[in-house]
């Protein structure tokens, strides 16, 4: 097992948004009104989030992972889970350190509802997996008064949320599967953790971001998607300023 100094925050040249701490209390109290277990207790919407409505599918691919999610949503299988998170990793559009959760939070502190759903539909299906992007359109929604599309994002944020968490139990041989660095925090706040370092580590061919909390605790995450995306962007960069 090999250890690397690199801080994975450091990959991203990301700043905090003032909006966080908001939807953290929205996670933690998605959490505090279900019990880990009931989860799809709360997707009062259940009749109306069999698919992501925001976006309409294009092609083979897009049906295909179109499909896989509203089977997901209904049969909260950690199988499925797995496929759609490779279906997503395939296609075009992922992109995990492009800010495009940390944009849409800016545009809804900007009060720029119709951009951070543009972000959302233009980046599909980057954010599918995202508890937080679901969040983040619910609370939209619920701005502009349109109650049903507030509570379909809000119970997908809920399934979503639910899914990572069946994913593993982060420990280091069971970590958490994320897509995404703000999945690991609304985990770490559904887990009512406070993250006081972390440390990325490559683990059987894995990388592993380790999570140290307060209560002297670590809580690993499967990022080597996420690290390997990142890599083949920098190489196709690389590429374009060769040519």
């Amino acid at each position: 097992m090999g250890r690397t100094t690199m801080d994975i925050s450091d990959l991203t040249a990301l700043y905090p948004v003032p909006e966080e701490e908001l939807l953290e209390r929205l996670v933690k109290a998605c959490c505090k009104e279900c019990d880990h277990a009931a989860f799809t207790r709360q997707s009062a919407a259940e009749e109306t989030m069999g698919a992501d409505h925001l976006h309409e599918p294009k092609g083979h691919h897009e049906r295909l992972l179109w499909n896989l999610f509203r089977e997901l949503v209904q049969e909260r299988s950690k199988g499925k889970f797995l496929q759609l998170r490779e279906l997503i990793i395939e296609s075009g559009n992922y992109t995990p350190y492009a800010g495009m959760i940390e944009n849409m939070e800016r545009c809804l502190i900007m009060d720029g509802f119709p951009q951070a759903i543009d972000l959302y539909n233009s980046s599909w299906p980057n954010c599918l997996l995202s508890p937080r992007a679901h969040l983040l359109l619910s609370r939209i929604f619920n701005i502009q008064g349109d109650a049903d599309q507030h509570k379909s994002e809000e119970a997908l944020a809920f399934t979503v949320l639910d899914l990572i968490l069946k994913s593993g139990d982060g420990t280091k041989n069971s970590p958490y599967n994320v897509l995404h660095l703000a999945d690991e925090t609304d985990v770490l706040v559904a887990l009512e953790k406070n993250k006081v370092g972390e440390e990325l580590i490559e683990c059987n061919g894995r990388y592993l971001d380790c999570v140290m909390t307060d209560d002297e605790q670590e809580i690993y995450f499967d990022v080597t998607d996420m690290i390997l995306r990142g890599q083949d962007l920098d190489d196709d960069l690389d590429q374009q300023i060769a040519i």
